[in-house]
């Protein structure tokens, strides 16, 4: 290689590092504007669809450090770390029980489990055959319409005790082993969102458990429509005594306005457990946590996690439900 040709080539290198820098360099900027309009979301509805993104803004956060330091860039890779810092500690509650070390439990566990079946499932019985398969003692369910509801008719001899939601757009609906002591099926409080709840009766105490589905925030984006829902659910079970489980498609991330909303004004909580659920179809880390399990009064939660795609676009949410005191 002649000299004029070794030049030539180091200036080329040298342009397409420039470049890479700058690519990299804009790549964060659009990460740091994710990471503020989410943050901005209780004050303009419209950027609520920036908040599921926490995970994926840090996993892309700590690759623009590794690229940075491979591009030279030494000081400016603290710019990325910092948002890679800030996004991942939005995670941290969810990763780990709040309580230095997790409360006792007591007696065999309920399992729980609940699904999003979607109104478009292109594989409806594999998703029944997987609900019949799960081992579950209750199972709770959305987007379950008239034709999922003639499907479900096959869990009925394993799930004897079932109720549907007849209201207008409400898919929520309960199937258990154990039998219900009463059964409710309305707004949670005075407003949306619709819910249907029953309660047995498991280890001699009553138990309250609940299906519901938020508003997905696409509907009514500019005008808040699922934070009004969210708002209403907390009023609603604000002043809740007793023991509980909450189930659901919330259409919302743990970390987001509207369930720290719910766990601030409400005895439901969630933290310490983190299932990435939607959508199915995508690696774990294109995936966000929107089906939920809550509990209230003297529970705890062992063993949360996401199963296995089966036939909707969500994936199932299974926990071990347990008693704290005897």
């Amino acid at each position: 290689m002649s000299l004029a040709e070794g030049n030539s080539s180091g200036a080329a290198a040298v342009k397409w590092k420039r470049l890479f820098r700058v690519l990299l360099v804009l790549a964060v900027l659009v990460l740091i504007g994710v990471s503020v309009g989410a943050v901005l979301s209780p004050w303009l509805p419209v950027l609520v669809l920036l908040t599921p993104f926490a995970a994926q803004v840090t996993a892309l956060a700590l690759l623009a450090v590794v690229l940075g330091l491979v591009l030279g860039m030494r000081r400016w890779v603290l710019v990325p770390a910092a948002l890679a810092v800030w996004q991942g500690a939005l995670l941290v509650p969810f990763l780990w029980p709040a309580a230095p070390a997790p409360a006792p439990v007591s007696g065999q566990p309920l399992h729980v489990l609940s699904l999003n079946l979607w109104l478009t499932n292109p594989a409806p019985q594999e998703t029944v055959d997987y609900l019949l398969q799960s081992g579950a003692d209750v199972i709770a369910t959305v987007e379950t319409d008239p034709g999922w509801r003639q499907r479900l008719k096959a869990l009925e001899s394993t799930y004897p005790y079932h109720v549907y939601c007849g209201v207008y757009r409400c898919g929520a609906a309960l199937f258990s082993k154990l039998p219900f002591t009463s059964s409710y099926v309305g707004p949670a409080g005075d407003d949306l969102p619709i819910v249907v709840s029953a309660t047995i009766d498991w280890q001699g105490k009553p138990l309250t458990l609940t299906s519901l589905q938020i508003l997905n925030p696409r509907i009514g984006l500019g005008r808040g429509f699922q934070a009004e829902q969210g708002a209403s659910l907390t009023r609603a079970l604000a002043n809740f005594t007793g023991d509980a489980v909450m189930m659901g498609d919330f259409n919302s991330v743990p970390w987001g306005p509207l369930q720290r909303q719910l766990r601030a004004g409400t005895p439901f909580d969630n933290r310490g457990r983190l299932a990435f659920t939607w959508p199915s179809w995508a690696p774990a880390i294109f995936r966000i946590p929107i089906d939920q399990i809550f509990v209230a009064g003297g529970l705890a939660i062992r063993n949360y996690r996401a199963g296995p795609a089966a036939g909707s676009d969500h994936l199932p949410v299974l926990a071990d439900i347990y008693r704290t005191s005897p």
